[in-house]
């Protein structure tokens, strides 16, 4: 990683595939008892006192003005050192090695290897170094991991390496999507957390053992964090062969830890039978946004050795923050892989997030039409600053081909989306394949139970998949429910299950606004994406609230409002959280504009309940029936002076102005002076169904 600031690694604070004619559950293994907080805690302390002694941080230099730093991990006890050609990259010299014991050493490169991303180096003068074991295969998914590094320089500070526990999510192929990152290959997915300078450090097993050394490579599908697997390192580096490696197992973890032993991958293998992908072409293919690379910007700079260190400081910066947009926004432009489905019927119908299926926006310049993105290397080349210079449209869907559990390629059509709980119906001409029949297989929403996400994989391993717990039992109105395992492109639309191998619903929206192409925004528009992928925020349509509404989408019709009465009015955003209902909008036609309900009014009480919250009102109108009549007290706040004409307000002198155009000069006007009502005042209001 350079100190440049060429790359910022996320893993965002912005995962996997399902016999299932017969029930489900049937034939998991029995629960295994978790480990006690102690139990935990001593094992955890046990894997980062191994992996911290042999984890190293890296600095090196290039040419007169590149530095580079990140993370190394120590392989032998004579001194050989793995990590990433992004930490030391070719040419680099000057090689400082910092020790968590907080010695310092110089270090020469042995081999390097582009295509496996690669740097072999060698410290002189030791003998009895901690040192890492490498792993003899490669980890499954479900399986624990755990990351350590050099993030924010601290083993140079003195403070020991980051340390992060979390699992495999997936073992598949890659081609990196990043700037600086050239691996393509098999690669190793992690959910555990890897930061800024971690690149090159040890990702390691349940059982204590090297399994990979951490890459800035992700897949554009799931923006993820990577391994390049120590199986193909050990394999193909030619100095393997010459090293004394160990290959023993330092530690020994509960069956939980290992995939085998883990009731949520042991779920997971069993419901991965009926998952399908789902590839979608739309009208304009996806866009790629050109990759940043600091060489190619310097040496778009005349005279950069002779500008001054803070001149050359900006120019960093500025590139810095270019690529910190440009990454932002190719998060925001839907990749062109596959997705994730479930087959549910015998006769090919498929359950998936309607985000997958959205006819999403595109940017068209009003004279040039759809613009190739151009880097030229400053910010204001590329950033446009004028929204009124593109007009809005849609990516519509041209097909949809489905890859069944048998390999199989078909066609496919969308049935029906469900816009509430985020889920939509597909037909694929689909039969004897492994399904899942719903209606057995809905569970349980539990507040902290945990959970798995499932989603597809092109790898050595059938399906990836993310953990987390439920983190709300009830979003949206209760078709919706949070979570807080991560959520991206390649899951989305992914079931959701418990341990048992229930569902509890399927992977809505891994995003808070539709993905878009066609214009690179700026970081203040980029705020408007609140959710972001991997974000912890994730939410889940429902499946007993799907359930209700399945046969409708199975007819070929969406579902557009929450079902039941609704009373017409929207909040009042600046204070929906304070403990005021205040009205913020008002349906033309409904029950609210009927009963002369206005923006600005507050609702004090529904039938004499005192509302104190936005969900409380809402919780007490959806339990009554279309038709019910309610009393409603509200309060009016400012009082004021219209001119009435007749049945029409005017309120200012041009509206006066229309009206007079509109009537005929026959007409009899009575016209007065009114002053609106202020205070509180009840109102009745005969509740409606939706349409």
């Amino acid at each position: 990683m350079s100190s440049l600031g060429i790359k910022n690694q996320f893993v965002h604070a912005l995962a996997v595939a399902i016999a299932l004619i017969l029930c489900p559950t049937a034939g998991l293994a029995d629960s295994t008892p978790p480990l006690t907080v102690k139990e935990r805690t001593s094992l955890n302390r046990k894997i980062s006192t191994l992996g911290n002694a042999a984890t190293v941080g890296i600095y090196c230099k290039r040419g007169k003005h590149e530095t580079y730093f990140g993370t190394g991990a120590v392989i032998t006890r004579n001194g050989y050192i793995l990590t990433s050609t992004t930490v030391v990259p070719e040419g680099a010299t000057d090689i400082e090695i910092f020790f968590t014991d907080r010695k310092k050493r110089l270090a020469k490169i042995i081999e390097m290897s582009k295509p496996l991303e690669s740097t072999l180096l060698k410290v002189d003068g030791v003998k009895k170094l901690p040192c890492l074991s490498i792993a003899g295969k490669l980890p499954a998914p479900g399986e624990k991991a755990y990351t350590f590094g050099n993030a924010n320089s601290m083993i140079r500070l003195g403070e020991g390496a980051s340390f992060s526990a979390g699992v495999i999510s997936g073992v598949y192929e890659v081609k990196s999507a990043d700037s600086q990152s050239s691996y393509q290959g098999l690669a190793i997915e992690t959910d555990a957390a890897i930061n800024p300078g971690q690149d090159g450090g040890p990702l390691l097993n349940a059982n204590g053992q090297l399994a990979g050394i951490i890459s800035l490579s992700y897949s554009k599908m799931r923006w993820q964090g990577m391994a390049v697997p120590m199986t193909r390192l050990s394999r193909e580096l030619k100095a393997f062969k010459k090293m004394k490696t160990s290959g023993k197992i330092p530690v020994r973890p509960p069956p939980v830890d290992m995939a085998q032993g883990n009731n949520l991958v042991q779920a997971a293998q069993r419901l991965s039978k009926a998952m399908v992908s789902i590839e979608v072409e739309r009208t304009y293919p996806s866009e790629k946004l050109p990759l940043l690379y600091l060489p190619t910007y310097m040496s778009g700079i005349k005279n950069f050795d002779e500008l001054s260190s803070l001149q050359r400081v900006g120019l960093m910066r500025e590139f810095s923050s270019a690529e910190r947009t440009f990454e932002a926004n190719r998060q925001l432009r839907r990749p062109d892989g596959p997705v994730t489905g479930m087959l549910v019927s015998k006769d090919g119908l498929i359950v998936t997030s309607a985000f997958n299926l959205n006819e999403d926006k595109v940017m068209m310049h009003k004279t040039k039409g759809l613009e190739k993105v151009v880097y030229k290397g400053r910010i204001q080349d590329f950033i446009a600053t004028k929204a009124s210079d593109y007009r809005t449209q849609l990516n519509k869907i041209k097909s949809i081909q489905v890859t069944l559990p048998d390999g199989k390629r078909v066609k496919a059509k969308v049935l029906g989306r469900n816009n509430v709980s985020g889920l939509a119906l597909l037909q694929a001409e689909a039969k004897e394949q492994p399904f899942v029949e719903l209606s057995k297989a809905a569970g349980e929403i539990a507040l902290g139970s945990p959970i798995g996400v499932l989603g597809i994989s092109s790898g050595s391993t059938p399906f990836t998949i993310n953990t987390g717990v439920i983190s709300a039992e009830d979003r949206s109105r209760g078709y919706r429910f949070q979570f807080d395992a991560m959520i991206n492109y390649g899951n989305s639309g992914g079931p959701v299950f418990t341990e048992d191998g229930k569902i509890c619903g399927f992977v809505a929206n891994p995003m808070s606004n539709p993905p878009f192409m066609g214009r690179v925004l700026a970081l203040k528009e980029l705020q408007l994406w609140r959710i972001s992928l991997n974000g912890g925020v994730s939410f889940g349509g429902r499946l007993d609230k799907f359930l209700e509404d399945f046969d409708t989408l199975k007819a070929g019709k969406d579902v557009k409002n929450v079902s039941g009465s609704y009373l017409g009015i929207s909040p009042n955003q600046q204070s929906i959280l304070s403990d005021r209902v205040i009205v913020g909008g008002v349906g033309r036609g409904s029950p609210a504009a009927k009963a002369d309900i206005r923006v600005g009014d507050q609702i004090l009480s529904v039938d004499d309940v005192t509302m104190s919250s936005w969900k409380q009102l809402i919780d007490k109108v959806s339990s009554f029936k279309a038709g019910t009549e309610l009393t409603i007290r509200i309060k009016r706040f400012s009082g004021k002076e219209y001119l009435q004409v007749g049945e029409h307000r005017v309120a200012n002198q041009g509206d006066l102005n229309a009206l007079f155009k509109k009537l005929k000069a026959d007409d009899e006007l009575k016209a007065k002076y009114v002053k609106e009502k202020t205070g509180e005042m009840d109102v009745d209001v005969k509740l409606e169904a939706r349409k």
